[in-house]
């Protein structure tokens, strides 16, 4: 078999390439790790402040549901409202504007202003929910309830 002596050398010297592409090889791989595990991180952190800002969104929009419910100018309303998750507080801006700040237990907070439009009441009409209550509607003595009417009012 026909040998070159430069052909020789060159198999001799490759000896220590390995262990350098071995190592370079290593180090590659624990880059792209490093590099996978800190972008996986992040997007746990983003979807942790999204899922908070839900909940404090979630929060204030329950209170506002609250306000327009049962607010009526000069009235009374809520100063601060509890929930498992936290609490909001609201705070009067104007006659009809409101700051609702939510502060979930874990110190996230929110807040979002207000603008409550209310409906003209006119005094001369009843509210409809309203009933006319004659002293005939009431008895003294216990009637039984039909199956009928027992479904009809839940």
């Amino acid at each position: 078999m026909f040998r070159s002596k430069h052909l020789s050398g060159s198999i001799r010297d490759d000896g220590g390439s390995g262990l350098l592409s071995a190592l370079i090889m290593l180090m590659f791989t624990s880059f792209l790790m490093l590099s996978c595990i800190t972008v996986l991180k992040h997007q746990m952190m983003q979807y942790r402040q999204t899922t908070l800002s839900y909940e404090a969104r979630t929060m204030i929009e329950m209170t506002e549901v609250i306000l327009k419910d049962d607010y009526e100018v000069g009235q009374y309303y809520p100063s601060e409202v509890k929930f498992t998750t936290g609490r909001t507080k609201v705070s009067k801006v104007s006659d009809t504007r409101f700051l609702i700040k939510a502060e979930l237990n874990n110190q996230y907070t929110s807040q979002k202003t207000v603008d409550l439009v209310l409906k003209p009441v006119e005094p001369n009409k009843a509210r409809e929910e309203d009933e006319q209550i004659t002293h005939e509607s009431f008895s003294d003595e216990a009637q039984p309830i039909s199956e009928e009417q027992d479904i009809k009012n839940q």
